[in-house]
């Protein structure tokens, strides 16, 4: 399969933990608007493409976000004139 799509991570479960209560974040799997998100598959977890957004209520209390990363690159890095030496492609 050919899948040419700028890929981030692959996001699965999101939890806020808050005020002695742990939250589940659905809006990335609920909302197909979000920026940042590739489109929704059927699996419950979501691909990012660059930055992303993430609406949450947090209030003024501590907060610890929790985001399951299920994969992940390789990511190629990108080399520099100075790094490359006569020749290479």
């Amino acid at each position: 399969m050919d899948d040419r799509r700028s890929l981030g991570v692959l996001a699965g479960q999101i939890k806020l933990y808050q005020a002695g209560q742990s939250i589940d974040i659905t809006t990335h799997l609920d909302d197909a608007t979000l920026s940042g998100w590739q489109n929704q598959e059927a699996s419950p977890c979501r691909w990012t493409n660059g930055y992303v957004a993430l609406p949450l209520d947090t209030g003024t209390t501590d907060t610890v976000l929790a985001i399951q990363i299920l994969a992940a690159g390789p990511y190629l890095a990108a080399r520099r004139a100075s790094q490359i030496s006569p020749g290479a492609a």
